[in-house]
């Protein structure tokens, strides 16, 4: 949410159904706002809850960053957030916490 806060939706024992092909095993997380150019930008709490919800699905979980854009023809997360930029933030968050980043990678 953009004031920091988590909602959940779908139960997490239930594979999630947002990427055809890439839904077992997953964990999808959304985040609210119009991210696209010129409109709601991913910053301040909502950017900092996003990071170290992501910080601790790669770090902790072994999980990867896939952007929903990336398979399907929709622009989620927006097409106003880099990936490349999103996963050196996230590698910072790691660094940030006193813990060095190994690697964020890209599910094929």
């Amino acid at each position: 949410m953009p004031d920091g806060k988590f909602v959940t939706g779908r139960n997490f024992d239930i594979a999630p159904a947002g990427i055809e092909g890439y839904n077992t095993g997953a964990f999808m997380c959304e985040i609210v706002g119009n991210i696209d150019k010129g409109h709601d930008k991913l910053e301040g709490k909502q950017l900092s809850s996003a990071l170290e919800l992501y910080n601790f699905l790669v770090y902790e979980c072994g999980a990867q960053v896939m952007f929903h854009n990336e398979h399907a023809s929709k622009t989620c997360p927006g097409t106003g957030l880099d990936k490349a930029q999103f996963v050196k933030q996230v590698q910072s968050f790691k660094a940030e916490t006193g813990k060095a980043p190994s690697s964020v990678g890209n599910r094929p």
